[in-house]
């Protein structure tokens, strides 16, 4: 439990979210390297509720052990952090800080688009050398980096919400 309170809420989540305020106020990055432009906000709702169903029927396909409401509730919610602290430091943080820093060397959009997506998937399959067996092992986080890049290229909570927390809370059960 205290590792979920520290290492998840109160650093990867709290203190990343400090972080990428600083940067913004210091213009380092740009509110729409972080999907928070107006259009997009207006839409999360259904996006949310499309990648969840999406999600959903992913982690239904996957032939989990139990279907118990109370145990895939209880392993959701140990998942759940951890995804949060993950998508803050490597897709918000990791990935839009990358990008700036490949822009302000004069690289292409694109370059750095890639540039940020690869630093932020790369840092997400080391980080998971860290974990705790199965999660360790090279084929896992090969595997677990699979939707790493979907998400890293579309920068969006829907391929985190419709593979990361599903396949997550699978490999947990």
């Amino acid at each position: 439990m205290s590792y979920v309170v520290i290492a998840n809420i109160a650093i990867g989540t709290v203190l990343s979210a400090i972080a990428i305020q600083y940067l913004l106020k210091a213009q380092f990055v740009k509110p729409e390297q972080l999907r928070l432009n107006k259009p997009r906000l207006r839409t999360a709702a259904s996006i949310i509720a499309s990648a969840a169903g999406g999600g959903l029927a992913l982690f239904m396909l996957q032939n989990p052990r139990t279907t118990e409401p109370i145990v895939l509730f209880n392993a959701f919610m140990q998942v759940l952090p951890v995804s949060i602290a993950e998508v803050l430091v490597c897709w918000v943080l990791i990935d839009s800080s990358f990008e700036s820093l490949a822009k302000n060397i004069n690289k292409g959009r694109i370059v750095s688009f890639i540039v940020g997506a690869n630093a932020a998937s790369v840092l997400f399959g080391v980080y998971h050398y860290a974990h705790s067996p199965s999660f360790n092992q090279t084929s896992m986080v090969l595997f677990l980096m699979l939707p790493s890049v979907a998400t890293g290229v579309t920068k969006g909570l829907n391929c985190w919400l419709s593979f990361e927390v599903p396949s997550s809370t699978i490999g947990f059960l």
